[in-house]
């Protein structure tokens, strides 16, 4: 947080017992860049948010691919891709034998592109509600009525924090 500055992390409820529990652990291939920490209204401890440059060479393997379900769950997205689907369909009978493996490459292309569309949206969601949180709480703190406002936010973060917290489990 530099060199003159003390922050912590965590803290009790009156500020009496502060302690620094975070730490930023990576790979010798990053070089730190800034860190800031960020008030969680719902929680004693803060969110430590990092980030940093890649100066190495990080190289990672090509690994299995899996198809995420989750993604079959959205009407919209399955929708798409039916249309596209027809004309492959159609295709079978010019491509013969390599029909298969071409299909698959284009399945698996189209739900990698919505795999990373869906994942960039929720953290987009995920940090708008952050910053709307930290906004409403300066306003707070001025002396602005903003509690349905603060219960609506924390309850979208509450409920941000549980889905990530089934991945782990699951």
């Amino acid at each position: 947080m530099g060199l003159n500055t003390r922050n912590y992390s965590w803290s009790n409820a009156d500020g009496s017992v502060r302690s620094r529990i975070d730490f930023h652990c990576t790979s010798p291939t990053v070089k730190p860049g800034w860190s800031s920490m960020v008030a969680i209204h719902f929680s004693d401890h803060r969110a430590v948010s990092f980030e940093g440059e890649l100066i190495g060479k990080f190289t990672a393997g090509p690994g299995l691919w899996k198809l995420n379900c989750s993604l079959l769950e959205n009407e919209d997205l399955v929708a798409n891709l039916r249309v596209p689907h027809v004309e492959l369909r159609d295709m079978r009978d010019l491509l013969h034998g390599e029909w298969w493996e071409w299909v698959k490459d284009r399945f698996r292309s189209f739900f990698q592109d919505a795999g990373r569309a869906a994942a960039q949206e929720k953290l987009n969601k995920f940090g708008q509600l952050q910053s709307k949180l930290q906004r409403l709480f300066d306003l707070e703190l001025r002396g602005w009525d903003v509690d349905n406002k603060l219960d609506e936010t924390r309850k979208g973060l509450a409920e941000h924090f549980r889905e990530e917290s089934r991945k782990i489990i699951c």
